[in-house]
């Protein structure tokens, strides 16, 4: 079995657009907002899909999942995410594989940027 795709749930489709394209820097590999209310986005050779319509769920529905990306120096991207304007709700943490740091979405979806030794 292998995880075939991820999918966030966003009440905003177009404010998620740019949160994820312009403040996080993802690509965007197909624009469905107008008429499918959906953005399917890339991070190198990973694609995720963004569903708007959807209210905010509680927060106990949005800890349930983090979408995670690596980085190879995350305090150089702490820093450009925070002249971005991104908030973030962790300090840097470690683990025995990585070090990383938590945000969230505009809906409350975790986040995490993370260096993977």
């Amino acid at each position: 079995m292998k995880i075939a795709q991820v999918m966030i749930f966003v009440s905003d489709i177009k404010a998620s657009l740019d949160f994820y394209k312009n403040k996080l820097g993802l690509n965007v590999k197909a624009d469905l907002s107008d008429n499918m209310n959906m953005l399917i986005m890339e991070s190198d050779d990973f694609i995720f899909t963004i569903h708007g319509g959807h209210e905010n769920n509680s927060m106990d529905d949005k800890s349930r999942i983090a979408l995670c990306f690596g980085v190879n120096d995350l305090e150089e991207s702490i820093s450009k995410l925070k002249e971005k304007g991104i908030d973030f709700i962790s300090e840097i943490t470690e683990s025995p594989v990585h070090k990383y740091i938590m945000f969230s979405d505009l809906d409350g979806s975790l986040l995490e940027i993370g260096q993977y030794d």
